[in-house]
């Protein structure tokens, strides 16, 4: 609570579930948006949880997955572009809310397919 409290956002550029469920609980209980990002082999996920104006991660993922139910990166394999591409997602997303300006994802989950190159929701 102590390291986020002087920030207006929170990034979550974790990489395991018990640290991406505290950073969204942790911006929960300080009223902050949360800029979301994840990705697995060829897929990314980017969001803004923001409980104040709407759903947070809890709320599209109430409880984590049961430990070694879901590979980790080193073990399924991850695009080497996409923690970049989703990582431009998400400095899109924090430039939007910081600057006031856009449709920041608020209670959308944009979904990205690199094989594919598509982006749905």
């Amino acid at each position: 609570m102590d390291i986020a409290r002087p920030y207006d956002i929170i990034i979550d550029g974790t990489d395991n579930f018990p640290t991406r469920y505290l950073s969204n609980d942790v911006s929960v209980l300080l009223g902050k948006p949360n800029v979301y990002g994840s990705i697995f082999r060829f897929e990314g996920q980017a969001s803004v949880f923001w409980a104040e104006r709407g759903p947070c991660y809890r709320c599209l993922y109430p409880e984590p997955p049961p430990p070694g139910m879901v590979p980790s990166c080193a073990e399924g394999g991850v695009l080497g572009v996409l923690p970049g591409i989703v990582g431009c997602l998400q400095a899109n997303e924090a430039i939007k809310l910081i600057l006031g300006i856009g449709s920041p994802l608020i209670g959308r989950l944009l979904l990205f397919n690199a094989l594919k190159m598509t982006f749905g929701s």
